[in-house]
């Protein structure tokens, strides 16, 4: 009989290290783009309204937008409940996590 043990690390902090500021880096550049995309997308939308979805495109961009703005949305759940879970850890006397 064997037992396996699995440990899986789930990192609180992305910008640890000396690889952390290229990490950040990244990532404000990353929010600027889709900024940038979204800004330009918002203005042909209002342009060209309807006609905007005929192009295959303006489809393709607005599904990328879509995927990007929803793992900016993931990203910063993940900060809140890193900064949950630390604070957590922080006023428990044990140093345990509990929900």
């Amino acid at each position: 009989m064997s037992v396996l043990l699995l440990f899986q690390v789930f990192r609180l902090s992305g910008y640890v290290g000396g690889f952390g500021i290229v990490v950040l880096i990244f990532d404000i550049v990353f929010l600027g783009f889709t900024l940038y995309f979204l800004i330009k997308m918002i203005r042909d939308l209002h342009k060209q309204k309807r006609k905007y979805f005929a192009n295959f495109w303006n489809i393709l961009e607005f599904c990328t937008l879509i995927l990007a703005l929803s793992a900016i949305a993931m990203y910063a759940m993940k900060k809140v409940m890193g900064t949950v879970a630390i604070n957590t850890l922080h006023e428990s006397e044990s140093g345990e996590w509990h929900w």
